[in-house]
């Protein structure tokens, strides 16, 4: 209720369907990639990928990338990877939804991916991967490093979930509901 002693809603990130898109003229062409700021547990989790892969190239990394650069590089992605160092508590950030809504899957840390979980029906809850630990990113890499089309086939399944379920204006509907039911409007 808070200060003002009325009912709060807390509205988790979602995704903006004309902005977290695919964009038909890019193919995919990197097996796994990372965009946004390294730090050292990231890197050493994005060196067990790379050292890890058949083919270094198939690695994505990228920092300082927005807007819609940062789309079009998500969309050249089979799986993002996703690190959280400090887990978001139950708060998941933006990117794990921005990456859904381009039609790419994910390969998150543990702590991220029950976040994200409760945003899914349990039928998607594998096609988005987590790991644990170093081992658990090797067995991964190995497993799903030939199954591309797999992969693609996961990231626009769970893109047209994201879309139709968790955009921005399902998150405005969700206001207006809420302020009808507690008769604030």
């Amino acid at each position: 209720f808070g200060k003002f002693n009325k009912p709060v809603l807390h509205l988790p990130y979602a995704c903006s369907t004309s902005i977290h898109r695919k964009i038909d003229t890019i193919e995919k062409s990197f097996f796994i990639g990372f965009i946004g700021g390294l730090h050292n547990e990231r890197k050493r989790f994005l060196d067990v990928i790379k050292e890890t892969v058949y083919n270094k190239a198939s690695v994505y990394i990228g920092e300082n990338i927005f807007n819609e650069n940062l789309i079009k590089a998500t969309n050249q992605l089979y799986v993002m990877f996703h690190y959280n160092q400090s887990a978001c508590n139950g708060m998941l950030p933006g990117r794990p939804f921005e990456s859904l809504g381009c039609g790419t899957t994910l390969l998150m840390d543990r702590l991220s991916y029950n976040d994200l979980i409760e945003f899914l029906p349990v039928h998607l809850h594998d096609y988005v991967f987590h790991f644990s630990n170093e081992k658990d990113i090797k067995e991964w890499v190995i497993e799903y490093q030939n199954k591309r089309a797999t992969l693609e086939l996961y990231g626009l399944t769970l893109m047209n979930y994201i879309h139709k379920n968790h955009s921005y204006k399902n998150r405005a509907d969700q206001i207006i509901n809420f302020a009808k039911e507690n008769k604030i409007l």
